[in-house]
């Protein structure tokens, strides 16, 4: 219960931030910035962001499927 209470006040916090995040991130993957992370978590103005287009209310939707859906892709 408690990862899911963080997981969750985690994305409340980097949520208003995430479609610019990714439009950023869209930018940079043909520029020739090696590490883009800084400038992510400046235009999030975190120290962390979130990349991908999968939410909260989506990870709920599929409970079966949490530990699957919050693994990274291979």
């Amino acid at each position: 219960m408690l990862p899911m209470t963080i997981l969750r006040r985690l994305y409340c916090v980097l949520e208003n931030s995430k479609d610019d995040v990714l439009k950023k991130y869209e930018q940079l993957q043909d520029s020739k910035v090696k590490n883009i992370e800084p400038i992510l978590n400046r235009v999030a103005d975190t120290i962390s962001t979130i990349r991908a287009d999968f939410t909260f209310i989506k990870l709920k939707a599929d409970p079966e499927n949490v530990a699957a859906n919050l693994s990274p892709p291979e």
